[in-house]
């Protein structure tokens, strides 16, 4: 943990005070670029997003690539955090008495709500999740962009983050992705983050060490197909989604 401590303050900090999280160029009062294709509500999607990308230079776009992506002045954006959780409430937001937004709901860890068995729970923790996420961001104090529920499934205890998931059972875990993601995008949208199998985070047990980018991982049909596969079929999870995203 000690090493991962300095680069806290860069992947968890936000603007500095009085400065929204999020800003519109398009319908800022004086903006110069509400005039631009991009900002025309009327034209298709494409056509606008091809506008916009267009008008980025190349050192724009390659920063534009990681979880904190710098200010676009070519399209009158303000620097972005992609990395906002959603997992058991809002993070990596601006709170505090001094705030518009003075606190959000801490609720239960997701291996303790899954344990209710409570469908109707999962989908209101959901809800009342996405409810706050909305209120926020319109405050100008957190980004839109969520990352949550996490549905990997749990294997292993030595692994830390297993309290941040419904637990070992897939239908389970399934079921739980399907009402929380429900109950979030009722203020919200949903959009995937992750397909089975994506991705296989860093792991170092000595003599082992594992990273996504290195790791080639060779999983049997059965267990795919039994395990992997069941909180993402689907029949189970149409929408497969890990990551909600508010959409303006």
């Amino acid at each position: 943990m000690s090493a991962l401590l300095p680069l806290l303050p860069l992947v968890l900090g936000g603007p500095p005070p009085g400065t929204p999280y999020l800003n519109n160029p398009c319908i800022e009062a004086g903006s110069k670029f509400a005039a631009l294709p991009f900002c025309n509500y009327t034209l298709a999607i494409d056509v606008r997003a091809a506008d916009a990308v267009a008008r980025l230079s190349l050192t724009e776009k390659i920063n534009s690539l990681g979880t904190n992506a710098d200010a676009l002045p070519s399209l009158g954006l303000n620097a972005y955090n992609w990395w906002s959780e959603a997992t058991h409430g809002i993070s990596h937001v601006r709170d505090g008495a001094s705030s518009s937004t003075p606190s959000e709901t801490n609720f239960a860890l997701p291996i303790t709500t899954a344990g209710s068995f409570n469908r109707s729970l999962w989908k209101a923790t959901g809800k009342q999740i996405g409810v706050e996420a909305r209120a926020f961001m319109n405050a100008g104090n957190a980004y839109s962009t969520y990352w949550a529920p996490v549905i990997n499934l749990v294997r292993d205890p030595r692994w830390g983050r297993n309290i941040e998931t419904p637990g070992e059972d897939p239908y389970l875990t399934g079921q739980y992705a399907i009402n929380f993601v429900r109950g979030f995008q009722v203020r919200t949208s949903t959009d995937c983050k992750h397909a089975a199998l994506s991705s296989a985070l860093s792991l170092s047990l000595s003599p082992l060490s594992y990273a996504k980018h290195t790791l080639r991982a060779s999983v049997s049909s059965l267990l795919f197909s039994n395990s992997s596969e069941q909180p993402c079929r689907p029949d189970a999870h149409p929408s497969l989604c890990v990551l909600q995203t508010l959409r303006c």
